[in-house]
């Protein structure tokens, strides 16, 4: 959960009101959706154009909601292979 807060009003200082992010334990705790996690991958080059390929035939705006949605649907077909 990422949190912007204005640095005038929390740090006393005299900027015009420049933001700064707050992650972590500094930012606030709310309820909501699940929190993110940030993670690299190293593919090879051939299977990050598949994941282009796919991220354009879906009409998906960034490779990583391309790349949550293919790991989702890898998951659970796993799942359903698993159970019979």
């Amino acid at each position: 959960m990422l949190r912007y807060v204005n640095t005038k009003a929390t740090r006393g200082t005299t900027c015009t009101g420049r933001k700064i992010r707050l992650c972590g334990d500094m930012a606030e705790k709310k309820s909501g959706p699940e929190p993110n996690t940030r993670k690299s991958v190293t593919l090879p080059d051939s299977l990050w154009e598949a994941v282009r390929e796919y991220r354009f035939a879906a009409r998906i705006a960034s490779e990583a909601e391309a790349v949550r949605r293919l790991l989702l649907a890898g998951l659970r077909a796993e799942k359903k292979a698993t159970k019979k």
